[in-house]
Formats: C-alpha cells, structure tokens, sequence
C-alpha cells in the first residue's frame, strides 16, 4: 500500500509542473485577449478615458487634413482604368504613383468575381467582362 501511495504522488508531482505551466499559458493568453480586445458594447459607459481617446484620434485626424489642406503636403490623385474581356484584367497606377484602392463595373448581368489590389495596381475578375479601375495616389 505504501508503494503505490509513493507512485501516485510521484505521479501527481511529476505532472504538476506540466499542469502548472498550462494554467499560466491560458491566464496569460486570457490577459492578453482581454487588453487587446477593446470593443465597446452599446451598454458600456462612456468613461472619460474612453472619450479622450477618441477625441485625440480626431485630433490627429484634423491635423493630418489641415496639413494636406495648408499646401504643404499636397496628395494627386488619378483613377486609372482598363476594360475587360470576360474574365480578369488589371488596372495599373503609372510610375510615382501608389494604388489606395479600386473596383469593377460589370457589364450588364455581369458578376464581379474578383476584386483585389495586385502589386501596383487592382485586378478584376468580370464574368462577362466590365471596366476595371484603380484609385492612384501620391504626395506631392
């Protein structure tokens, strides 16, 4: 009887530092979740902290646009498009310029089926082939 109670708790001790470490892995990845996922429900109060974070992201919102405004960043922007036969085509921003978005129209029942930007430039795919656009930009 003896023996066995020593194998258990051999067992048991040998174990604990495995079953140890695992519990510290999900508080730990718990607690990281929880200061990463900062969703604001409808029925949370609006603390102050809260509403001075975003008053501070308007902030710099408003000075980034007044910077671009005052002239002395002036950013050109050009759509660039490409008409396509049915299937895939890619509309390519010229040289200088950096592609912020884009799009397709499809022809008239037509399907969009692709629309992702590819290196600089957006590729559509158009069932039934459409026109295919990138939206270019640079600072001036």
């Amino acid at each position: 009887m003896k023996n066995i109670i020593k194998k258990t708790f051999k067992f048991i001790f040998s174990r604990a530092f495995y079953l140890f470490i695992g519990l510290f892995l999900s508080v730990g990845v718990y607690s990281v979740y929880a200061a990463w996922n900062n969703t604001v429900n409808p029925n949370d109060p609006l603390t102050a902290v809260i509403w001075n974070e975003h008053v501070q992201k308007l902030i710099e919102v408003d000075s980034r646009i007044s910077s671009l405004e005052s002239g002395t960043v002036a950013l050109s922007c050009m759509n660039v498009t490409c008409s396509c036969a049915p299937f895939s085509c890619l509309a390519t921003c010229p040289s200088g310029y950096t592609v912020t978005g884009g799009g397709g129209n499809p022809n008239i029942n037509g399907d969009l089926i692709l629309s992702l930007p590819s290196g600089n430039g957006w590729r559509c795919g158009l069932a039934a082939g459409g026109t295919c656009y990138a939206r270019c930009c640079r600072i001036q």
